[in-house]
């Protein structure tokens, strides 16, 4: 944007270019005033009025250009202050960037160190637990193997027990069942003993039924023969004695 003096400066320019004579009136009117008014004046007093008139377009021109200059040099040393404010600035900016980096870079190494010392005393505690640890699991393994050993050897003995046991057991089991054994073979020997006895008397009992049975039977026959033949001889008689009469 333009500044005042600036747009001042080109409108007396403008003016000067322009208008020749921008304090003396024009002549206005009609044709016939305007050509008697002319006459009527001479030509020197026009001359003088040009002169004078130039001479202050020319010394407002001059002074709005030195107005001009005066401005420019002011807005130039304006702008090398506002240019070397700028650079201050950046000069703060940088500087405070850098010690807050450094700070920042101090602080984080005191981190990291105090995090790496932390990091290496818990890696103390916890090598310390783990050798603790271990040496407690040492000695349970070893109270453990032991008491295991014993139990083993205890264990072994009462098996060895249990198996004596169960030997004289067995012998006793054995020992009653062949007694069992002897007594059901002498029983089962007597039962068939007296089953052959038994069967036998029963043979001899049906062998004498029979034979009874079969004398009654052949007296049986012969009475019945006896009785036909006594009936027959009858109906023989009855018959005779019939055909006699």
């Amino acid at each position: 944007m333009a500044s005042p003096h600036r747009i001042h400066g080109q409108q007396v320019r403008q003016t000067v270019a322009g208008n020749p004579f921008p304090r003396t009136a024009r002549p206005q009117g009609s044709m016939g005033m305007g050509m008697g008014m002319g006459m009527g004046m001479g030509m020197g007093q026009v001359t003088a009025v040009d002169d004078a008139g130039e001479q202050c377009e020319y010394g407002a021109m001059k002074e709005a250009l030195h107005q001009l200059y005066e401005e420019v040099a002011a807005q130039r040393l304006a702008l090398k202050a506002l240019e070397a404010r700028k650079a201050t600035e950046v000069q703060l900016v940088e500087n405070a960037l850098t010690l807050a980096a450094a700070r920042d870079k101090q602080m984080y190494l005191e981190g990291t160190e105090a995090l790496l010392a932390a990091i290496a005393d818990k890696e103390a505690f916890i090598s310390s637990q783990i050798e603790a640890a271990m040496v407690a699991v040492s000695l349970a393994a070893s109270r453990a193997e032991a008491q295991a050993a014993d139990e083993v050897a205890r264990l072994a003995a009462a098996l060895e027990t249990e198996k004596a046991d169960r030997a004289r057991e067995a012998d006793a089991l054995a020992a009653a069942a062949s007694a069992r054994i002897a007594s059901l073979e002498d029983a089962i020997a007597e039962e068939r003993r007296a089953r052959e006895e038994s069967e036998a008397s029963l043979l001899r009992m049906t062998d004498d039924l029979v034979s009874r049975l079969q004398n009654q039977l052949d007296a049986e026959r012969a009475e019945r023969a006896a009785t036909e033949d006594a009936l027959l001889k009858l109906l023989e008689q009855a018959a005779s004695a019939t055909v006699r009469h």
